[in-house]
């Protein structure tokens, strides 16, 4: 039979250490065992309510998800401390930001209030707003070049959205979201799409999509020939973590032996033939004609 304390043990393992009074009262302890526990430095108090585990030790998510739990029900991180959660930005100033849908206050958090139904997801124990609301709510804290930053940053990491954002950016208006927004579809069609049209069109052979090489995702892969594709969705510079990141990948997929190609909107649209021959020469493969 599990005792109050395996109950605990297990809530804390899933809340990165953390614990609410209401867990612990429903794991079995009673007020006075709690204020023991406190006095005894087996609880360590973080927020009203609730309580680190054994230990003070400083983490990110045991920040944020304590934060979170101390906003009750249908909290979730979000804003600068959601967009450094997803990895779309560094940094997120002295105190975590929350939003919650109801007329809440608590000390050492940044609460934000406003409805979040359907933008919420859980990603490892901790609620966050989906990835295209936490764009939205940045472009009510963030000037617009450091918008533009996170979102390239989360177009690099395969986290974008567009129509997704776009729908957020509806229900959360912004000129700079919608003017960024503007630039990154000049075509009525996806960019996958579209150049899996142009490898039909040009007869190339048809790669195989979205697989991971050496710990990052590549957008198109011939196996064989050890060639890649990356798809960059506009033509504007990545920021620059993630040119380094590019950068520093391509380097370990060269030195494997792999030819990575990088093709723009306007490379696939306006120069396919150019584009195709350049993936035909990688392949090495003698194509008669290209139409």
């Amino acid at each position: 039979m599990r005792t109050k304390y395996d109950k605990v043990a297990a809530l804390a393992t899933r809340q990165h250490g953390r614990v609410t009074i209401r867990q612990l009262l429903e794991a079995g302890f009673s007020a006075s065992g709690v204020r023991r526990a406190v006095q005894a430095g087996r609880l360590h108090r973080e927020h009203r309510g609730v309580f680190a585990v054994g230990h003070q030790a400083p983490s990110a998510r045991g920040r944020w998800i304590s934060a979170v739990l101390a906003c009750g029900d249908g909290a979730a991180l979000s804003h600068r401390s959601g967009a450094t959660f997803w990895g779309i930005r560094r940094g997120e100033g002295p105190k975590p930001d929350v939003t919650v849908a109801g007329n809440r206050k608590r000390p050492g958090i940044v609460i934000h209030r406003a409805p979040l139904d359907g933008e919420v997801t859980v990603r490892d124990g901790i609620p966050v707003t989906t990835v295209a609301r936490t764009l939205a709510d940045l472009a009510h804290v963030l000037d617009a070049d450091s918008l533009t930053r996170a979102v390239r940053e989360a177009q690099y990491l395969k986290l974008f959205d567009l129509a997704a954002t776009r729908a957020a950016a509806a229900r959360w208006p912004s000129r700079a979201l919608h003017d960024l927004l503007e630039q990154l579809s000049p075509a009525s069609s996806p960019l996958d799409d579209a150049f899996i049209r142009l490898v039909r069109r040009f007869r190339l052979p048809e790669p195989k999509g979205q697989k991971d090489l050496f710990g990052h995702p590549v957008d198109y892969v011939w196996e064989a020939e050890r060639v890649a594709v990356e798809l960059d969705g506009y033509d504007a510079h990545v920021s620059l973590d993630a040119f380094q990141r590019d950068r520093s990948q391509s380097n370990r997929m060269q030195l494997a032996g792999w030819t990575v190609l990088r093709f723009t909107w306007a490379d696939v649209h306006r120069r396919p033939r150019q584009t195709a021959e350049t993936i035909r020469q990688a392949l090495g493969r003698s194509i008669s004609s290209i139409r």
